[in-house]
């Protein structure tokens, strides 16, 4: 249950879209596996982290993870299933790939693996890594999320601000007429009233393009600040 209480909170920490891969990796080896690795679907020509447990004990991140436990995981990204091979004399598997899925949506895949010098994975332990799986496959959807939400608030500023400075050339023409308007005189009451109004608005609209403009400049980070004394 302390392996599991860590792995939660190692990917609860994960919310804002940051990396836990290789943290999460770092509490299955060598607690559960002398091998493991994260592969994903975007990426499945290598790991995106592997760590193995050395000869002498330490643990140590690799390129990529051995031969059997890449093509393990390949077939949980391939199948969406948990993969087993490499069984014990108990008949225990000593390599274990679970798919990490979304909303039917396979999204990576966590392989772990034993020497054979070690037992394979019982039944409870296979369980305490699907509840491990589980809760990444929260985590790598919630980070998902997190990232689309970033991209869309960015394509919407960049919007705003594109729509402001296309408006402001139109809207100046039609305040300049306007003033022209002012300037020539005009007998007609209707008209008077109708220039009037037209100066009016079109005042009000350029404030509102400077406010949109105002406002992509703060969420860009583009926006100074001149302090005076009042």
């Amino acid at each position: 249950m302390q392996l599991l209480g860590d792995a939660g909170n190692v990917v609860g920490g994960s919310l804002e879209g940051a990396p836990f891969e290789e943290s999460l990796l770092t509490i299955l080896v060598p607690a559960m596996a002398d091998e493991a690795s994260v592969r994903f679907v975007d990426r499945a020509d290598h790991a995106v982290c592997v760590l193995r447990r050395t000869e002498d004990g330490s643990v140590q991140r690799v390129p990529d993870a051995s031969t059997p436990l890449a093509a393990l995981s390949q077939f949980a990204l391939d199948t969406g299933v948990i993969a087993i091979a490499e069984n014990d004399a108990a008949h225990y598997p000593r390599q274990v790939a679970l798919p990490l899925r979304m909303y039917e949506r396979t999204m990576a895949a966590l392989a772990v693996a034993r020497h054979r010098s070690t037992p394979g994975y019982s039944p409870e332990e296979r369980e305490l890594l699907r509840l491990i799986a589980e809760r990444a496959a929260v985590a790598l959807d919630n980070r998902r999320l997190f990232r689309e939400l970033q991209e869309r608030d960015r394509r919407k500023d960049e919007f705003l601000a594109m729509l402001s400075h296309e408006l402001r050339n139109p809207l100046g023409a039609i305040r300049a007429a306007s003033h022209v308007l002012e300037l020539v005189g005009m007998t007609d009451d209707i008209a008077m009233r109708a220039s009037q109004v037209v100066s009016r608005q079109s005042a009000y609209l350029t404030r509102m393009m400077d406010d949109l403009l105002d406002v992509s400049r703060v969420t860009t980070g583009r926006i100074s600040l001149t302090r005076e004394v009042l």
